[in-house]
């Protein structure tokens, strides 16, 4: 990423096609060495509820933790002064990256699901997905070479988190939002990208790693809350544009929803006030110290952190520089 960060598109164009295939290859795998076939019924049949949660509180407690493998679908957005025609490949990015997730993990997941003896034993594993694959082929040499493909595909993915960290926090530090925002506000020359917001990243994502070294407790609880703080961030816009109507707010653009869209608009905070709720919750009944959701109180936390930068350091945040008059008056073709 530093040595050549020109090749940083090809190398995750590179990570994208090296991912997808292996999918289909798992894909193929499962299906030709699965050992066992369970019928149907296990997945459309409710079964005894393991958490202590009635079945219907315990589904939607599960809907809520799926929806982390579909978070941060904004994080190309932070790129975006770096794209050509944002406006029209940013919504198709993000568009595609959910119709990708969708239609290449629910075929993997089902065959999968169908082809588990044991689920008990999966749950309890300290590595579900070796277990998984071990139970359907039967084999360690096959479970490893697919670990191995997982594992490195996984980590090709980390250049591309890192990329949209270090803009993030670059865009924060132009705006004044961070300390010694000057420091970190700046581009090098030299790497035509900005170096010192992306080690931040890279350091400070590091460092939060090391907390599952020291509570896995504290560190699921930070990781479950990335979902309702994610979800708080792409609601408040939704509320404002629903107020203030979209006509008022919004710009001519691609991918007009029209009338739809207030239908999104009043929607989106609804949903994620009912799964800010939800996520909450204790995963299992009865609550014990080894098993409570701190999300409350890191919620609560974070929260105070936020007050505590903007009254000590709010007064230097400047936010972007946006001529609105030419903004307002661009009519997209």
């Amino acid at each position: 990423m530093f040595l050549c960060p020109r090749f940083i598109p090809r190398i995750v164009q590179i990570n994208l096609a090296f991912s997808v295939t292996g999918l289909i290859i798992i894909f193929c795998l499962v299906l030709a060495l699965r050992k066992q076939s369970q019928p149907l019924s296990i997945i459309t049949t409710p079964g005894p509820a393991k958490s202590g949660w009635d079945l219907g509180p315990a589904w939607f407690l599960g809907i809520t933790n799926s929806m982390y493998a579909f978070s941060a679908t904004d994080a190309v957005i932070h790129i975006a002064e770096e794209m050509k025609d944002p406006e029209r490949r940013l919504p198709q990015a993000m568009n595609l990256t959910m119709t990708i997730g969708l239609l290449t993990t629910f075929p993997l997941l089902l065959v999968m699901m169908l082809s588990l003896a044991d689920t008990d034993a999966v749950i309890h594993s300290t590595l579900p997905y070796a277990e998984t694959f071990h139970q359907i082929t039967d084999s360690r040499i096959i479970t490893t070479l697919i670990m191995c493909w997982v594992t490195v595909a996984l980590f090709s993915a980390l250049i591309g988190q890192w990329v949209t960290c270090g803009r993030l926090a670059w865009a924060f530090a132009r705006d004044g939002g961070l300390p010694y925002s000057s420091f970190f506000s700046h581009v090098s020359e030299r790497h035509k990208f900005p170096v010192r917001t992306t080690i931040l990243a890279l350091v400070f994502c590091s460092t939060y790693g090391l907390l599952y070294l020291i509570s896995t407790t504290a560190f699921n609880s930070i990781i479950t809350s990335a979902v309702l703080y994610l979800n708080v961030t792409y609601a408040i816009p939704q509320a404002l544009i629903a107020i203030r109507g979209r006509k008022n707010v919004l710009p001519d653009h691609p991918f007009d929803l029209g009338s739809i869209g207030y239908f999104c608009n009043f929607l989106s905070p609804i949903l994620v006030t009912v799964v800010g709720v939800l996520i909450c919750f204790p995963p299992e009944l009865p609550v014990t110290r080894s098993n409570i959701n701190y999300t409350p109180v890191v919620l609560v936390a974070l929260a105070l952190v936020i007050l505590g930068f903007w009254f000590t350091m709010g007064h230097k945040f400047e936010g972007p520089n946006i001529d609105w008059d030419t903004f307002q008056s661009v009519k997209v073709t």
